[in-house]
């Protein structure tokens, strides 16, 4: 799913319902939704590979490691 897709779904969210604009935001901690918790993060942009997450703000602490790091990806939670 992109981001365009994910916002596109809440903005309907919203419309149906603009009482949900004010709900507090919780995530399944995994595809079975076995667990849940609150959403404590802002989305944050960096690069994604192999379940191996690097938030934007730290690819300066990586550049000796990996090359080239670009954002390809937006973390929400």
């Amino acid at each position: 799913m992109t981001l365009n897709e994910y916002v596109a779904e809440l903005q309907t969210l919203i419309s149906k319902n603009p009482k949900y604009g004010d709900m507090q935001l919780i995530y399944s901690t995994d595809d079975e939704g076995n667990n849940f918790n609150i959403v404590y993060c802002h989305p944050s942009p960096g690069f994604f590979q192999d379940e191996f997450f690097i938030p934007e703000v730290h690819f300066e602490d990586w550049e000796d490691e990996l090359n080239d790091l670009q954002v390809n990806s937006i973390c929400i939670n």
